[in-house]
């Protein structure tokens, strides 16, 4: 996906937006999805929005659990028990 749009008009939420929803209801068997940016503060927000929005949702708290370590983050999602994506 590449998207053009000015300064401060929130397009860090709409990547994050768009991840959730290619995780969780893209229907996609067994999704990976990876945020990529030009600064790792940049990445580290995006994380951070995504995980918020897991927790204030609760379809999404249910069924997804975010992985936050100094290397690595990831948000896993889990279908009937199992893991289908990250």
């Amino acid at each position: 996906c590449y998207m053009t749009v000015s300064r401060k008009n929130a397009k860090t939420t709409c990547v994050a937006a768009l991840a959730l929803y290619h995780l969780t209801a893209d229907k996609e068997p067994n999704p990976r999805i990876y945020i990529a940016a030009t600064s790792l503060e940049q990445t580290r927000e995006t994380f951070e929005i995504i995980a918020n929005m897991c927790a204030s949702v609760p379809f999404l708290d249910r069924n997804c659990v975010i992985r936050d370590s100094k290397n690595s983050k990831e948000v896993s999602y889990y279908r009937n028990g199992q893991k289908v994506g990250y």
